[in-house]
């Protein structure tokens, strides 16, 4: 039973790490870039108006209605040919100055992203360690599945605000030919990790309840 209990365990585990290591994956990026757009100031201030580094880019999801049955096309560099291609997602310019406000936002979310997962990880190790050691139906279980929770919780609306904001100003700003701009791509991996932690740690908490008012009668 602890041998399945061990597998399911290092499973989540897998998951958990595969998220922290995409939320530094996308934190080290905004970095790298900010890092580049500081070497390249002086350039970048000569540069004209309307170049990459003075644009507002924005990543658009699309969802193609006409473009199903006029697709676009793209050349073929192996055989020199156009041949018939969808967008699903692309990189706009949406203004000519380069929105401030989104990327603060995004690279402090991506931050409190990374924090909230390295946190989660942290006490999902201090629960297996727990379980392992036969300590399991214990309120400091309980307390971990919690905070587990939760942050995976935050972690997803840390994931989501972006997101929003993003969608929110490409609405008055961008409109494509044959195509739905997509609100967002929610992620909901978190969440539902989150939101099964929160039910997990309901049910100890129930259990542990009952077998106190038990040990009360006894």
């Amino acid at each position: 039973m602890k041998r399945r209990l061990n597998i399911f365990c290092a499973l989540i585990f897998v998951v958990l790490s595969y998220s922290v290591y995409m939320s530094f994956y996308q934190f080290g990026s905004g970095v790298v870039a900010g890092l580049s757009l500081a070497e390249n100031e002086k350039e970048r201030l000569k540069a004209k108006e309307g170049s990459l580094f003075q644009s507002d880019f924005r990543m658009v999801d699309l969802i193609p209605n006409a473009a199903m049955w006029q697709p676009d096309s793209v050349l073929n560099a192996k055989t020199g040919e156009r041949v018939p291609m969808m967008h699903s997602q692309m990189l706009v310019r949406v203004d000519k100055k380069v929105n401030y406000t989104n990327i603060l936002v995004s690279m402090v979310c991506t931050l409190i992203n990374v924090f909230m997962m390295v946190a989660g990880v942290v006490f999902f190790i201090l629960l297996i360690l727990n379980i392992n050691n036969s300590r399991i139906f214990e309120w400091r279980n309980v307390r971990f599945l919690r905070w587990l929770g939760i942050l995976l919780s935050l972690s997803f609306i840390a994931d989501l605000i972006p997101q929003l904001m993003s969608y929110h100003g490409l609405e008055s700003l961008f409109a494509l030919e044959n195509y739905t701009i997509s609100p967002f791509e929610v992620k909901v991996t978190n969440l539902l990790l989150g939101i099964a932690c929160l039910i997990v740690a309901e049910i100890f908490a129930i259990g542990l309840r009952l077998k106190e008012e038990q040990d009360l009668t006894i």
